[in-house]
């Protein structure tokens, strides 16, 4: 219970900081431009491709998808600690036909995640880091994605070869500029 108040607290204090439209490509952009920065700094390789996407204005506080993908690059940082050859990539798509047409895949090649990992991943206080983790990140990026409307799930992770993690967000029609 302590955990859910703790999300929806999160979520109140960024709608109450932040204006309420994010821009795709461009605010998304310069996220990944910041998170390529960050990740240079621990010497993990970070690509995106936004290309194809059309510009959209969506009714929700930036920090939700901000708040996600940082969480998501400390995880992949943590996990590929020591792998020379580790690298992430970002990459958004369109979807017209899906009622959450906004898709962001978050993709590493760190260690990946046992079964057994997968199945507690997005609960409150587990951590696949041990003790250097309060197990918080996913459970709250999860339940801040889901106050909007949107969702985090982990589309696949092979162990040894990486995950990728995968974002919804909805948009509506009239969202979309010409």
């Amino acid at each position: 219970k302590r955990a859910s108040w703790l999300a929806k607290n999160s979520l109140t204090t960024i709608q109450s900081e932040q204006p309420p439209l994010f821009s795709i490509p461009g605010d998304l952009d310069s996220y990944c431009k910041t998170l390529t920065f960050v990740a240079g700094k621990r010497d993990l390789p970070l690509h995106h491709d936004l290309s194809g996407l059309p510009t959209i204005r969506l009714r929700l506080p930036p920090a939700v998808i901000e708040q996600t993908l940082v969480n998501l690059l400390d995880n992949a940082v943590h996990h590929m600690a020591g792998r020379t050859w580790g690298s992430v990539s970002i990459d958004a798509r369109w979807e017209d036909n899906h009622p959450l047409p906004l898709v962001i895949d978050f993709t590493d090649t760190g260690r990946g995640m046992t079964a057994e990992a997968r199945s507690h991943l997005f609960e409150p206080r587990k951590s696949g880091r041990g003790r250097s983790g309060f197990g918080m990140g996913l459970y709250v990026s999860r339940n801040l994605l889901e106050s909007i409307g949107g969702t985090l799930e982990c589309a696949e992770s092979l162990r040894w070869l990486g995950s990728r993690f995968r974002l919804r967000l909805p948009c509506h029609l009239a969202d979309k500029e010409a």
